[in-house]
């Protein structure tokens, strides 16, 4: 699926599912940084950051600013 398709059906979504969404990538993408892929997790951040997006406006939620933590470990995991 495309990512501007992915996007267009988060747009969809009520508030409520995007996040709870945003939550189910970053446990994905916290599975995959436990095993050491932190290039799959990195995507699974960077899904659950634009899952939080509703009406081309960020939903922010006490765990948003943690995927994008998450999202640095990895780049930083990766330039080791």
């Amino acid at each position: 699926m495309a990512e501007s398709a992915l996007n267009n059906i988060t747009l969809q979504m009520e508030p409520e599912q995007v996040k709870t969404e945003a939550e189910e990538l970053k446990r994905k993408g916290n599975e995959e940084f436990g095993k050491g892929e932190y290039a799959e997790a990195k995507k699974y951040y960077t899904k659950a950051i634009g899952n939080c997006l509703v009406d081309d406006v960020v939903e922010l939620n006490p765990d948003e600013f943690s995927y994008y933590g998450n999202r640095s470990a990895c780049n930083l995991s990766l330039e080791l």
